[in-house]
């Protein structure tokens, strides 16, 4: 009864698993192809020419011997040829040679889920970055990024978007390497180096990608949809979590202002029978000269918070606070940031004396990112905003023995707090 009971169970697992194609590899006379099922990739050694199809359409196809370049000197120098190639049970790896004699290496594999990754390294000379050039079709458009602050709409076409926040950007800009095109095909450059996409902007006819890193790989997903395409880089990189509804209700932001404008706003929304989800509060509701000190309300703006924060709650109204990755000398935590290393480092260090300014956190050192997660910690629970977990203390009766990385701050208007 157990045998039979397990040999139903193993045919029911293979029923429902998902057919898998088997990646097949080819290499002929200065030619590859790499398929499975639908998909293909295609490599032609001379002139240097990569090809993507799926599903009988050519997906991704660039200029002959100019598709992979690099830069040295302020030239660019193309790779022309292939040679040397290699097969892999998935894929298969190349030597490329460059106008100026010059090599570099190519690695191409493809998972049987059709996951394709063409990866370039730099020759062994100098070379100031990597850059991938596809021919773009008239009626093709481009959308993702992140957060698009130097193009005119969501769509990139026309556009070229540095990745890399630099001058002039806001501080919400976040810049995400993956894009996604109607031509059917999703790109995710795996690299933090700074680089760019140019969707036809400096040539109509081209899709330029460059990145100055000494590789430059990218992970290729095709689709019929940018609904079909998208999943299959979550798969990769990881599902965002599903925000609670009120998220997706309308928001109401305010800069400068006072519980009692707060308050305003949300009886004018329910005198209009409007839905609010929630009511924004951007600086200036904490002190210091940037609004932005200790994440700790300004008591004159807004003063006994967790009695109007409750207030909002029970009407279904969330609070949300403007926050900041940096601090200044006005938070009595900022010199032990800077004795510690927990900032990022500026170009220039500021003189013996001198106000430094604000200073952004280093949330690449997982150091730091714990001493600031405590900071914020600290002052939620100071200011009864957040439940402490067993253990954790509530009060904090003789403040010249709170040491700095005690989940509650010194609060600077008052010796005792209790919730």
């Amino acid at each position: 009864m157990r045998k039979a009971f397990l040999f139903l169970a193993f045919c029911a697992v293979q029923c429902m698993a998902k057919q898998i194609e088997p990646v097949t590899v080819d290499i002929w006379s200065g030619k590859a192809r790499i398929a499975a099922g639908s998909v293909s990739l295609d490599l032609a050694s001379e002139p240097l020419t990569l090809t993507v199809s799926s599903g009988g359409q050519v997906r991704i196809a660039g200029p002959a011997g100019e598709m992979f370049s690099y830069q040295s000197g302020g030239r660019t120098i193309r790779f022309v040829k292939a040679v040397s190639l290699h097969r892999l049970f998935n894929g298969l790896t190349a030597v490329l040679t460059a106008e100026d004699g010059a090599q570099g290496q190519l690695l191409i594999t493809m998972t049987p889920s059709q996951h394709i990754l063409v990866k370039l390294t730099q020759p062994g000379v100098r070379t100031e970055a990597l850059k991938f050039v596809l021919t773009q079709k008239a009626q093709e458009h481009f959308y993702g990024l992140g957060d698009l602050w130097d193009t005119e709409s969501v769509d990139a076409k026309r556009s070229r978007v540095v990745m890399w926040v630099h001058e002039g950007t806001p501080d919400v800009c976040s810049y995400v390497p993956f894009f996604m095109s109607t031509a059917g095909y999703g790109m995710f450059v795996d690299s933090s180096y700074r680089g760019y996409f140019d969707f036809g902007k400096s040539d109509p006819e081209r899709t330029e990608i460059s990145f100055e890193a000494p590789e430059l790989p990218m992970h290729i997903w095709l689709g019929e949809t940018m609904r079909d395409i998208l999943p299959q880089y979550l798969d990769m990189t990881g599902y965002p979590v599903m925000p609670p509804d009120w998220v997706f209700w309308p928001q109401k932001w305010r800069d400068e202002g006072n519980w009692d404008d707060v308050f305003k706003d949300v009886q004018d929304w329910k005198a209009h029978e409007m839905p609010l989800g929630a009511v924004w509060l951007d600086r200036p509701w904490m002190l210091g000269r940037m609004g932005s000190d200790d994440y700790l309300f300004d008591e004159k703006r807004y003063p006994d918070a967790k009695k109007q924060i409750d207030k909002l709650h029970a009407l279904g109204i969330r609070v949300l606070v403007w926050g900041c990755d940096f601090l200044t000398p006005d938070s009595r935590y900022f010199s032990e940031g800077l004795k510690n290393g927990y900032f990022v480092r500026p170009k220039e260090a500021p003189k013996e004396g001198a106000d430094p300014g604000a200073m952004i956190v280093d949330f690449a050192n997982p150091q730091a990112r714990e001493w600031f997660s405590r900071q914020i910690r600290g002052f939620l629970l100071f200011q009864c905003l957040l439940s402490p977990k067993p253990g954790w203390p509530r009060r904090s009766p003789d403040r010249s023995h709170l040491r700095s990385d005690a989940l509650l701050p010194r609060h600077p208007r008052s010796a005792d707090r209790s919730c």
